[in-house]
């Protein structure tokens, strides 16, 4: 009795296990995409059912939520005036602990009181911060630890300490964004080889404030107005400042 597997069988067995690896492929060629409040009725929810690249798109709505960010995930907002995420006065807003994190379309509000609590706190790298509105704050947005993020295009508000806040971070690039009337509108405290670049910052205490021993960022084209002092720099050397518009300060550069 022959004991080799039929030719006819190999080829039939060949032509499934390459019409079921297709399959796996065609099923994970893309992220997912996830609604709320249709799919889960909360975002934290969603994040946690979540995998590493898939899209949270958050319809409009008011979510009491502190949520904390640990996929590399995209978060959209319908609307950054109406999809809004209020902490309710508790710990920051959103809290980013993965790499490679998306945040659009949102307004963030209403942090706890401490100094470390933020709209948007972050401890990763990577990530992409767009077009929203982030507002009553203690801080705007805090960046601790953290490089290579893109803050763009948001408006940062009416938050009580920075609007914009790197802690020890370096090689980020914050562009387009309006700061006005928060304490201050960006600190760089022990933060280097930053961009800073085409942001509006007014109202504030200081516009741009550059400290301990922050170094070689760029400080390029930006607007700098009705702020006590325009940019100021405390015990930090080696940093570019050009092209500037700083205009009705107290001081223009301190």
């Amino acid at each position: 009795m022959n004991s080799s597997v039929p030719a006819s069988l190999t080829i039939l067995c060949l032509l499934f296990t390459v019409s079921l690896t297709g399959y796996q492929i065609c099923v994970r060629a893309g992220p997912n995409v996830i609604h709320v409040p249709t799919d889960y009725p909360t975002i934290q929810e969603a994040i946690n059912n979540a995998a590493d690249g898939d899209i949270i798109f958050v319809q409009n709505g008011t979510y009491h939520e502190q949520i904390i960010a640990n996929k590399s995930v995209s978060l959209i907002g319908e609307s950054a005036y109406s999809t809004i995420l209020d902490g309710d006065g508790s710990g920051s807003v959103i809290s980013i602990t993965a790499d490679n994190v998306s945040i659009k379309g949102f307004m963030i509000r209403n942090s706890g009181p401490t100094d470390s609590d933020s709209g948007i706190y972050i401890n990763s790298s990577g990530n992409n911060i767009s077009h929203n509105i982030i507002t009553n704050n203690k801080n705007g947005l805090c960046l601790h630890y953290s490089s290579h993020n893109m803050i763009f295009d948001n408006e940062i508000l009416n938050n009580t300490l920075h609007g914009l806040y790197l802690y020890y971070s370096s090689n980020n690039f914050i562009s387009g964004n309006n700061l006005h009337k928060n304490y201050n509108g960006i600190n760089l405290y022990y933060s280097n080889y930053n961009v800073i670049s085409g942001n509006n910052a007014s109202n504030s205490d200081c516009g741009i404030w550059i400290c301990q021993l922050s170094s070689h960022n760029v400080i390029a084209d930006n607007n700098i107005h009705s702020n006590n002092n325009g940019i100021s720099l405390y015990y930090s050397g080696e940093n570019t400042i050009s092209n500037n518009n700083v205009h009705s300060n107290y001081n223009g550069i301190y």
